[in-house]
């Protein structure tokens, strides 16, 4: 299984790891992180994040870039708990940088 999401990684496109929770998204980010260099995380399951906003990607960005360094690939855990999230991850496409997302429909 990682060695074909591995190949996703050939193009531009988004890569949305989704189902219900408890099932594995996160492990398998993990294990993708583990075989992939130049990324920085970030895990909106975390609590000094639970009144992050859609405004708040830009100032997270220079975050991400001054504790990383400049990344061509972003990995977001659980990111359906920003609302609007799509728009930034957007953004970072239309940079040419690679987007991989986890997120659940539970709330």
């Amino acid at each position: 299984m990682l060695d074909r999401v591995l190949q996703w990684f050939a193009d531009d496109r988004i890569i949305i790891l989704t189902g219900i929770r408890r099932c594995g998204k996160s492990t398998l980010l993990s294990q993708i992180m583990e075989n992939k260099a130049g990324w920085c995380y970030v895990n909106f399951e975390d609590e000094r994040l639970l009144d992050f906003e859609a405004q708040d990607f830009e100032m997270l960005n220079d975050v991400l870039v001054e504790a990383y360094g400049p990344s061509r690939t972003y990995f977001f855990d659980e990111i359906q708990n920003v609302q609007r999230f799509e728009t930034f991850v957007r953004r970072l496409q239309d940079e040419k940088k690679k987007v991989v997302i986890t997120g659940s429909n539970a709330a």
